[in-house]
């Protein structure tokens, strides 16, 4: 993808290795293969192509909300992206299921209804989707997910979306416990969300 005028591209094979957040960010999507600002803004869910072009000038800076997004689908945590480094004791604490043959045994453990399969595997073919990690916890949780947002009422596409975004934070809670750390309060997430409102000593203002 060329990059915009005057604005130089970032080290897309080390991502971690760029000054700012908005950079690692550009730099880790071109690595998880997004070759275009169109496609990213698809994945992310953001209607406003724009939105690209500023974060990747830095004339925007990511909200919370879309910097997790973005996390899961590069591969990153946010933490990763927010201070440029991995922490020194990170290691791997679920496996993900990288293949078919892993994830249908892992659906075939769990007992899984067809519906419930037909759904994760449209989720996992969708633009954002495909570039998810999924562990054993996050197939267990999606599929609960997705059969309680049915049961409730919810049309096929709602549900598929509510069940990765329970799947999702299931997973991330599970690797956090296991590290032996704290499951993340309100309150530290507020007062990451006010960190990236002035990400790398911009401060972001709030439209009213």
């Amino acid at each position: 993808m060329p990059a915009h005028k005057s604005l130089p591209e970032p080290n897309s094979a080390d991502p971690l290795s760029e000054p700012t957040v908005n950079r690692r960010v550009w730099a880790a999507y071109l690595r998880a293969g997004y070759t275009s600002r169109a496609d990213w803004a698809r994945a992310l869910g953001v209607a406003r192509y724009q939105n690209t072009i500023e974060w990747d000038k830095e004339t925007k800076g990511y909200d919370l909300a879309t910097l997790a997004r973005a996390a899961d689908l590069v591969g990153y945590t946010i933490d990763e992206l927010v201070h440029g480094h991995r922490p020194a004791a990170q290691r791997v604490v679920e496996p993900a299921l990288v293949t078919d043959a892993d994830l249908i045994d892992a659906l075939n453990t769990l007992g899984a209804t067809p519906e419930q399969r037909e759904a994760l595997a449209e989720w996992r073919l969708s633009p954002a989707g495909k570039f998810a990690d999924v562990t054993l916890t996050y197939v267990r949780r999606f599929c609960a997910a997705y059969s309680n947002a049915r049961r409730k009422g919810a049309e096929h596409a709602s549900a598929i979306v509510e069940a990765n975004n329970s799947a999702r934070h299931a997973r991330v809670l599970s690797a956090t416990v296991a590290r032996g750390g704290r499951p993340v309060s309100t309150s530290a997430l507020k007062a990451l969300g006010a960190e990236l409102r002035a990400v790398d000593g911009k401060p972001q203002r709030r439209k009213r």
